[in-house]
């Protein structure tokens, strides 16, 4: 637990929230860029920048692994709009 800054005083209140113990990137690809709002599209994107930076030192010799990480910590959100070989996917 840790004290957090909260968007509000509410009346000089300390608040406790929690602190992230894993570190796992989140597949960006997978998410559907309109249903996110700005603050949580940054949250992504600081996290998987976080991960990014926690866990380089660890990966210096798996290449493909490190590769993999750096790739969804500069990712935008949403699925490009077409794959391999032109293929696109229609989500609607």
């Amino acid at each position: 637990m840790r004290r957090v800054k909260t968007k509000h005083d509410f009346n000089g209140e300390c608040w406790l929230g929690f602190e992230r113990l894993t570190c796992v990137p989140i597949q960006t690809k997978m998410i559907r860029d309109g249903m996110f709002t700005r603050d949580e599209k940054q949250w992504v994107k600081d996290h998987n920048r976080r991960c990014l930076e926690k866990l380089e030192p660890y990966l210096r010799d798996d290449k493909r692994a490190l590769r993999w990480l750096k790739r969804e910590a500069e990712r935008g959100l949403g699925i490009s709009p077409t794959g391999p070989g032109g293929i696109s996917i229609d989500w609607d």
